[in-house]
């Protein structure tokens, strides 16, 4: 007898794992960097099984998949261009030193 939680495990592998190779390339298009790709794809199935309970069986799973990662990158994009350029200290300090020995 299959406990419920490994039942869980089989329905999400029959539903979700078959359109892994699609979703990777679909995140490789809008990243531009096989990392991010993966991270994204690592992130999509970590929510999707997550969210497995609110995926209604017999619909489209691999259109569930594809809006649950688009919203991921949306959000992450969004968050990114919220927050401030990040620049390294030592390239201030290097510029600084710069401008400072051309003054002398």
């Amino acid at each position: 007898m299959l406990i419920e939680k490994d039942k869980k495990y089989i329905e999400f592998e029959n539903e979700a794992l078959p359109h892994m190779n699609a979703l990777y390339n679909y995140a490789l298009k809008i990243t531009g960097d096989s990392d991010i790709a993966d991270d994204l794809v690592q992130e999509t199935f970590m929510r999707a099984f997550r969210f497995f309970d609110n995926f209604e069986k017999g619909t489209n799973a691999k259109a569930w998949l594809f809006r649950i990662m688009k919203n991921l990158f949306i959000n992450e994009y969004r968050k990114t261009k919220r927050e401030p350029d990040k620049v390294d200290y030592e390239d201030v300090q290097n510029f600084y030193e710069t401008i400072k020995a051309e003054d002398i």
